[in-house]
């Protein structure tokens, strides 16, 4: 197996709205692309079960791209990528931005392991 690449990101903090009880969700962006899973979140995010302030509440998640560097390059599971980013190829052959594909393709994931068609 090869190295990791120091430049994919591995994780990413904002303000999501999160309780206990959301690790594991799928993060969103703006356009309802898959780009993360949320595992964690900051002391100052322990207020958000009664209010929410983005003051300094802060939400921690894995990004998408370093799930699929950490698949391929520390699990060797390439099978499993080529699975997740079919829609990344052919996307390509389409003109779409591979990126895209690729957050599109892990809302389809989740959606199947959540058992939602």
């Amino acid at each position: 197996m090869s190295s990791v690449d120091g430049a994919v990101p591995l994780n990413f903090v904002s303000t999501n709205d999160i309780i206990g009880g959301n690790s594991g969700s799928p993060v969103v962006d703006r356009a309802g692309e898959f780009v993360g899973i949320i595992f964690d979140g900051n002391i100052h995010s322990l207020a958000w079960d009664y209010y929410f302030s983005d003051e300094r509440g802060r939400s921690v998640s894995v990004d998408a791209r370093g799930i699929v560097e950490a698949l391929r390059k520390v699990y060797g599971a390439d099978a499993l990528v080529r699975e997740l980013t079919a829609r990344e190829l052919a996307a390509e052959q389409r003109g779409v931005n591979a990126e895209t594909a690729v957050r599109r393709q892990g809302a389809v994931v989740a959606r199947a392991r959540d058992g939602v068609t």
